[in-house]
């Protein structure tokens, strides 16, 4: 042996060389093995042997056949790449098998088909997919079509995974290009909803860039759309370019810049999904005139928004706020079947996401929508939505800006509405603008007859909660708004009338715990309203209403107060000053303030027991049927409306106003009135204070109506108490009376006639029984410093008038003057239809006949005897009488006193009386202190014989007349110094009386005589002699003021 061949490390080497051959040669054997098995497996696997296993292996894990023809591969020629070439795969769901035939007689005939290709060609990475991976440099696809189906929201034909398949593990997928050779169809087609859609991607091409699993997409495609049997979208092209970033192990889906053409919108996207969760998310939308590019959607939009044309530049900015699992769609889907989970449940499964959008000078015409519609310019949005569903408070959509313009109009919104998703948003608003209300009336209400010229200005601050959308009910409601407007012209040209405002303004303040649309609970309203000057016009008869300084605060609150609804509500108005004016009449008023205020009461107010209706005797009710007659009793006939609100309703009104003017045509004088204060209830009317003027008659009032709700709403009669004081300074009946002529004669054009008319035949209107209504109980205090009539004076003057129960009583009329006083007290009483009747007493004290002489000097002069006369004469007068209900007199029932006084008497002597009397001496001649006494009784009307004595002579005198005018009266000289005594008896009747000469003494039996053939009536209707007395005692006046006043007022403007 060498030293070569025995050292060691060469006996190593060899041994290695050794082990290396059979290795290798262990390994090509494992190789040609393999090879041969490969060999073996492509001679044995065909395209027929292939193309059968894959369709059955693949109809195997689907609810669908699956069908390849002509399936083959090459892997030598191509290796490492495996080839794989159909010539076409047809796909057909199952899902629809569960469908009866009548379901499925609706569907197409093709709806089972749910893929079908022509020619297919993808080549695989043989090496990387023993690795696990799926490489596939080229796909290409012929022909592809894609026809989904579905007969409800539930059943489809694209249903085809079967629940039980489950990839444990998503190799990693790698695709160089996917190109499709001719254009792809997908069609969707839903039975249930009516819907078809259809979209033809004409090119397609998926290619890698350089960058790992980064492919950039180009698609350019036509999609068709209807509903029913309208069409959404027509022959629309959408384009699509854009990055994609797709990795599959772990799963990832990026999208980069990906845009989306589709005739004037333009959409960016740019998305992240790491498996089944979407990392990040952004989508901007962005058209230049999105008006153009709705054109294509022109058979879904209503007709009148499909004419709208301009520019409407819209970019719309959308961003994941958090990843987003795409479990939470098979959620919401399983939700949407069986319906078990609550609503916050669905909106839970929701992503976040904000959403920004932007309209930028947008201009709108929309002149062809409708004739007179204005343009809108200058239209510009920024709104902002932050949408988190996982905190259901913390949800809001904010509108940064909103305004835009229409003509001399503008508008411009702000606000927020916040915890938008908790199902109870709440609501934050700002409302600006400028209205041309003229503009809007002729838009809205072409056809009314109102129109309008002014700008309204306002700014309104609106916050609320929405506690439920579907009712409109809504929660702490709070408005503040300010409305302006410097001038507003307002005309109504079917009432022809027109309104002018200057300086209005418009406050509302309101706050509403809870408000719905049938009712309004709690709150507080308050409104305020201004107008520097207001003016109202009647153009058919120039009536007018000026204000000045005019305002107008109201406030409105509601609670509910120990489980009870209350409201309440109080008005104020004031004015400056207030002017209106007719044809005839004309009243202004200064310094006006009137508030009032209501509430609504609790339960319905209750009258009362009230009067007795009850006729007053057995024959009232008979008479009351067969006489014409005024009512018995005031009732109040109002509707049953009206009634309900006053029993609900508590309202008090309290008026002031300083003074102001009262112009009438048909009492052609300035009336004054001032310091008007007057408060009042539902129940009483009190007008407190008021001071009025008519030329130089004046006088303070005070009033009080009470019972007023009792009286308006009682079913039966109610009473009414009516109380009055009037203090007048002066009364001057013939200006009152001279103007009234005044009147008449201006409105009727015809020269005044002071004359009464002659009472002509009796009329319905003479026998018209004149009932006091027996309801209405009042008092009235009057009283005057000072009354003229004609050249007469009296004062003081004073009486107390009431009425009750039927009865009307003038009690305590006390007239005064410089030679006289009276007292009168008269009643009428109708109590009782069977026995109306009048009753009087005057008493007449202290009638100074000197004074008299003096005050009325005319009397003297045209009789200058009387001159000579003087002393005291006191008159008593007491009487009554019964009335038929026609107003006739029941002249049987007249009776009466009378009792005259003379106290003082004198006559001043002269020269003829010296000798009548053969008197001696001078000096005036004095009668002694006499009382004469008459009566009316049985139709006579009795002198009680009574005597007169003066010096040494006596006379006694008497009588009687009937009312036939027959008369006996006597005068008897009892005592003469120079003579016997004799009498004078006057006799016959009134029209033609005859003295006789006889005895001193009174014949017995003379008034028997003339009164035992006298009728037992007279025909005196009473009614008719009153007024005529009164006709004839305003006649008098009214001349006396037409001789010497003339200062009346006609122009009433």
């Amino acid at each position: 042996m060498t030293e070569h061949s025995t050292h060691p490390d060469t006996i190593k080497s060899h041994h290695v060389r050794k082990t290396l051959r059979i290795v290798g040669i262990s390994f090509a054997a494992l190789i040609s093995v393999i090879l041969i098995a490969i060999g073996g497996l492509i001679l044995y696997f065909t395209s027929p042997r292939i193309t059968s296993l894959v369709n059955r292996e693949a109809s195997k894990y689907l609810n669908a056949k699956v069908e390849f023809e002509n399936m083959d591969y090459t892997l030598f020629s191509t290796f490492p790449m495996l080839k794989v070439t159909a010539d076409s795969l047809t796909v057909v769901s199952k899902s629809l098998d569960t469908l009866s035939p009548e379901q499925r007689h609706s569907l197409p005939k093709d709806a089972d088909r749910l893929l079908s290709t022509g020619n297919m060609l993808v080549e695989l990475n043989i090496m990387k997919a023993l690795k696990g991976d799926v490489a596939i440099r080229v796909a290409e696809v012929g022909n592809p079509s894609l026809n989904m189906v579905a007969y409800d929201n539930v059943v489809n034909n694209y249903n085809i995974l079967p629940h039980s398949l489950k990839i444990k593990e998503i190799p990693n997928l790698e695709i160089d290009s996917i190109r499709i050779t001719e254009p792809l169809y997908i069609s969707y087609t839903n039975i249930a909803e009516k819907t078809n859609a259809r979209v033809a991607i004409n090119g397609m091409q998926i290619s890698r860039k350089l960058n790992p699993g980064f492919y950039e997409v180009m698609l350019n495609s036509v999609a068709d759309a209807s509903v029913g049997d309208k069409n959404i979208i027509s022959s629309l092209p959408i384009n699509i370019n854009g990055g994609v970033v797709m990795k599959s192990n772990p799963a990832r889906l990026q999208l980069s810049n990906m845009n989306i053409y589709s005739d004037g919108i333009r959409t960016v996207t740019n998305m992240e999904m790491k498996e089944s969760e979407i990392s990040s998310f952004t989508m901007n939308i962005i058209s230049s005139n999105m008006i153009e590019a709705a054109k294509n959607f022109a058979t879904m939009l209503p007709l009148q928004l499909s004419k709208i044309s301009g520019k409407l530049p819209v970019n719309l900015e959308i961003n994941l706020t958090e990843p987003y699992s795409l479990a939470n769609l098979d959620k919401m889907q399983n939700l949407d079947r069986s319906g078990t989970l609550g609503e916050w449940t669905m909106v839970n499964l929701m992503p976040a996401f904000t959403i920004l959008a932007e309209v930028k000078d947008a201009d709108l015409s929309l002149s062809a929508i409708e004739k007179g519609v204005p343009d809108l310019s200058d239209f510009n949005l920024n709104a902002f939505a932050d949408i988190d569903p996982h905190n259901r408070y913390a949800n809001s959509l904010e509108i940064r800006e909103c305004s835009l313009k229409a003509g001399k109009s503008d508008l411009a919104i702000s606000g927020e509405a916040s915890e938008i998703l908790s199902g109870s948003p709440l609501i934050n608003a700002n409302i600006k603008g400028d209205a041309d209300l003229g503009h809007i009336i002729r838009r809205f209400i072409p056809s009314s007859p109102l129109t309008i010229a002014g700008v309204l200005s306002g700014n309104t601050d609106v916050s609320c909660r929405v506690t439920d959308i579907a009712t409109g009910k809504v929660e702490n409601l709070d408005v503040n708004a300010r409305l302006t407007s410097p001038a507003l012209n307002i005309a109504d040209n079917a009432g022809k009338i027109a309104g002018n405002l200057s300086g209005t303004s418009l406050q509302i303040d309101a706050h509403l715990p809870s408000l719905s649309k049938d009712s309004l609970s709690n709150g507080r309203i308050n409104l305020y309203a201004k107008s520097r000057n207001t003016a109202i016009k009647d153009l058919n008869d120039s009536s007018s209403l000026l204000l000045s300084a005019a305002s107008i605060k109201a406030s409105y609150s509601a609670r509910i107060l120990n489980g009870t609804p209350s409201s309440a509500t109080k008005v104020a108005i004031k004015a400056g000053s207030v002017k209106s004016s007719t044809p005839t009449v004309s009243i202004s008023a200064d310094d006006i303030t009137m508030n009032i205020s209501g509430i609504l009461r609790h339960s319905p107010w209750s009258p009362a027991s009230y009067l007795n209706t009850a006729p007053s005797s057995a024959n009232d009710s008979l008479i009351a049927e067969k006489v014409h007659h005024t009512p018995l009793y005031l009732v109040a006939s109002l509707p049953s409306t009206v009634q309900s609100l006053l029993t609900m309703l508590d309202m008090t009104t309290d008026v002031k106003i300083s003074s102001g003017t009262l112009l009438s045509k048909g009492y052609p004088a300035e009336n004054r009135f001032s310091g008007l204060s007057l408060c009042s209830n539902l129940d009483t009317l009190d007008i407190r204070s008021l001071h009025v003027e008519s030329r130089s008659t004046s006088a303070d009032l005070a009033a009080r109506i009470s019972n007023l709700r009792g009286f308006l709403t009682s079913s039966i009669p109610a009473p009414l108490y009516v109380d009055l004081d009037a203090d007048f300074s002066n009364i001057d009946i013939n200006q009152l009376s001279g103007t009234y002529y005044a009147g008449v004669s201006a409105m009727t054009g015809r020269q005044a006639d002071y004359s009464v008319p002659a009472p002509g035949p009796y009329t319905a209107t003479d026998s018209l029984c004149v009932v006091i209504p027996r309801n209405i109980i009042a008092k009235a205090n009057l009283k005057s410093d000072k009354a003229e009539y004609k050249e007469w004076t009296f004062s003081p003057l004073s009486t107390e008038i009431t009425t009750h129960n039927g009865i009307a009583r003038i009690g305590k009329l006390r007239i005064g003057s410089d030679f006289c006083n009276a007292d009168i007290d008269w009643t009428y009483s109708t109590e009782d239809l069977g026995n109306i009747f009048m009753h009087l007493m005057a008493d007449v004290d202290n009638f100074d006949l000197d004074r008299f002489f003096t005050t009325f000097p005319t009397l003297p002069e045209s009789s200058p005897a009387l001159a000579n006369l003087s002393g005291i004469i006191s008159v008593n007068v007491e009487g009554d009488f019964k009335m038929f209900p026609s107003m006739f007199l029941n002249t049987p029932s007249l009776s009466g006193d009378a009792s005259l006084t003379c106290d003082s008497l004198e006559y001043t002597t002269d020269n003829k009386i010296i000798r009548l009397f053969m008197r001696n001496g001078k000096g005036p001649v004095k009668v002694d202190d006499f009382t004469a006494h008459a009566s009316f009784h049985d139709n006579l009307l009795q002198v009680d014989p009574f005597s007169i004595h003066c010096g040494p002579y006596e006379v006694m005198a008497g009588g009687v007349n009937n009312l036939q005018g027959e008369i006996y009266y006597h005068v008897g000289m009892m005592h003469l110094p120079f003579m016997f005594p004799f009498g004078v008896n006057l006799v016959g009747n009134f029209h033609h009386p005859e003295i006789r000469f006889g005895g001193k003494g009174i014949k017995d039996g003379r008034e028997r005589e003339i009164a035992s053939h006298i009728e037992d009536s007279a025909d005196v209707n009473i009614m008719r002699q009153l007024r005529q007395g009164w006709l004839l005692f305003i006649e008098n006046a009214a001349k006396y003021d037409a001789k010497n006043n003339h200062d009346y007022v006609f122009n009433v403007k």
